[in-house]
């Protein structure tokens, strides 16, 4: 039997950073949606806080794949 799918490339699992930019766009559409009006001064306060927990865990992962040799 000739698997017909080998030639395919296999979906890779999404990492947290990428789930968690998903997440952070999910919720600012919720809340748009959710409001009328949105203080800017709450909501950039929240965003550039997630975002730099994001960008946190990013260079997490960089050092720790580097320190393992996972990265070049």
């Amino acid at each position: 039997m000739i698997d017909d799918d080998a030639d395919e490339p296999q979906p890779r699992d999404r990492s947290a950073v990428a789930t968690n930019i998903d997440n952070l766009k999910a919720t600012v559409k919720r809340l748009s949606e959710e409001r009328e009006v949105l203080p800017q001064s709450l909501f950039w306060s929240l965003f550039h806080t997630r975002l730099a927990s994001i960008k946190k865990q990013k260079e997490i992962e960089r050092v720790v794949g580097e320190a393992l040799g996972e990265i070049e």
